[in-house]
């Protein structure tokens, strides 16, 4: 995931399920950052929600864990960190 100036740029990859890229726009305006989680931990919080629930994602650097939350709904993900 990739924070930009009110964009979130969303990167994956997988051997046999391909590529994806998406871009969404966002309520962040902070300096641009950069943070990487499990695809299959961040799919299994995504499941539970509800399709229109607003989500927000609270984080303090990308070598640190992240809140996601929605109203009804706290999920921290540990990032992963590069070598």
């Amino acid at each position: 995931m990739k924070f930009a100036k009110q964009r979130l740029t969303v990167n994956a990859q997988g051997a046999e399920s391909g590529k994806s890229h998406v871009e969404l726009p966002v309520n962040y305006t902070d300096k641009n950052s950069a943070i990487a989680f499990n695809p299959s931990y961040v799919t299994e919080m995504l499941r539970v929600l509800e399709p229109d629930a607003a989500l927000t994602l609270e984080m303090s650097g990308a070598e640190r864990p992240a809140i996601f939350k929605t109203p009804n709904y706290t999920y921290v993900a540990v990032p992963l960190v590069k070598a």
